[in-house]
């Protein structure tokens, strides 16, 4: 009788140590398998304005997924999150972030919000982070887009040096006086009632809607990213108009060693198609993607969609040619920043080693010597 009673005893206890270790086993492989993600290191990944950046192939960190309440707490960040964002494209617009977008969507090891998400500007970096963790595949190089984020010095490029300092940055950018007329043809396409462009100058101002002469000094806004040393370089700061010079604080870019890949919205629609394939394949490298883009690139156009033939006329009406004589002071304005622009960003900007560009020579000599043009000579050629 007293053995009888202690066999199933010894039994059930045999049996409930086997179930706990094949349900570690099993624990442990699924964390192996499934619940690995992936991140950039900035020391290691180092790139050139000669060639683009080549990481490693291997999409996933050899690390286990964190639970999320491990990383935010209510309305605190408690956690590292800088591994959920490996890039973000962050300016500027009307440079074709869109069509950027959606062609890095479009690639099998890439997941990216396809609306803005500029949380970052408004100190929301929990939300954010809480939506890359559940809305975003742990398995794939995760991004977003905010084409303002690179000019909001006071807050998106804080953050992003507090929260996200290995997230790679994706900069697109548009000769200026084009850039202006585009940007206000757009307003003017939605709908927004614009008053006329000659008073777009300088700074925006209420009743702008955000459209101003200001925001094309993009080198501006590059170099608040902190990577030369413009405020002690007095030959670089006089590629800053005063105006701009006041606007200048820079990060400190040392501390984090952010990587830029730098592109002009034509590199997007090259029609040489050796120049095309080789942006592909110098943005796959830069990202560390193991599978090439397809070519040709997505191109969108966004804005509303009219409804009428009336709706389309009644725009069409409303938008500006900058190459006409009453925008020659404002295209004057233009050309300035843009031929400031384009001297800061050829002997400045890409010669920093973590700035990159795809076909250097070309974006050098054809794409930024065209900054120094004015655009509408070239236009009335071609009329």
């Amino acid at each position: 009788m007293v053995h009888g009673s202690k066999k199933p005893g010894f039994l059930l206890m045999a049996l409930g140590v086997a179930a706990f270790l094949v349900g570690l086993i099993n624990l442990l492989v699924a964390s192996y398998h499934i619940h690995f993600d992936h991140g950039f290191s900035a020391a290691g990944s180092t790139s050139s304005s000669n060639t683009a950046t080549t990481d490693s192939e291997e999409p996933h960190q050899n690390q286990p997924r964190p639970p999320l309440d491990s990383l935010v707490q209510g309305w605190n960040m408690t956690g590292d999150v800088s591994w959920l964002l490996d890039f973000a494209i962050v300016g500027f617009p009307k440079c074709g972030t869109s069509s950027l977008m959606y062609h890095l969507k479009n690639h099998s090891q890439i997941d990216i919000f396809t609306d803005e998400r500029c949380d970052l500007a408004y100190n929301k970096q929990v939300l954010l982070s809480k939506d890359l963790y559940n809305q975003l595949s742990p398995t794939k190089y995760r991004g977003l887009k905010c084409p303002m984020d690179v000019e909001s010095t006071p807050l998106s490029l804080p953050n992003y040096h507090k929260y996200f300092p290995q997230t790679k940055f994706l900069v697109g950018i548009r000769h200026p006086v084009l850039w202006f007329e585009s940007f206000y043809n757009f307003r003017v396409h939605n709908g927004f009632s614009m008053p006329p462009a000659t008073q777009l100058v300088g700074r925006c101002r209420k009743n702008m809607k955000n459209v101003c002469t200001f925001r094309g000094n993009f080198h501006l806004f590059l170099a608040n990213l902190g990577k030369t040393q413009v405020l002690a370089n007095a030959d670089e700061l006089k590629l800053f108009a005063p105006t701009a010079q006041r606007s200048i604080k820079p990060l400190n870019d040392t501390l984090v060693n952010r990587q830029v890949f730098l592109y002009e919205v034509t590199q997007l629609s090259d029609s040489n198609p050796a120049h095309a394939e080789k942006f592909l394949s110098d943005l796959q490298q830069f990202l560390g993607l193991s599978k090439p883009f397809n070519n040709p690139m997505v191109w969108f156009r966004p804005g509303v969609a009219h409804a009428s033939k009336q709706e389309v006329d009644r725009a069409m009406s409303r938008k500006i040619n900058i190459c006409e004589e009453e925008y020659n002071e404002i295209r004057h304005l233009l050309m300035e920043q843009s031929i400031n622009a384009s001297s800061w960003i050829s002997d400045y900007f890409l010669k920093i080693p973590s700035v990159t560009v795809s076909s250097s020579d070309h974006f050098v000599n054809e794409i930024l010597g065209h900054w120094k043009r004015d655009p509408c000579l070239e236009r009335s050629v071609s009329v």
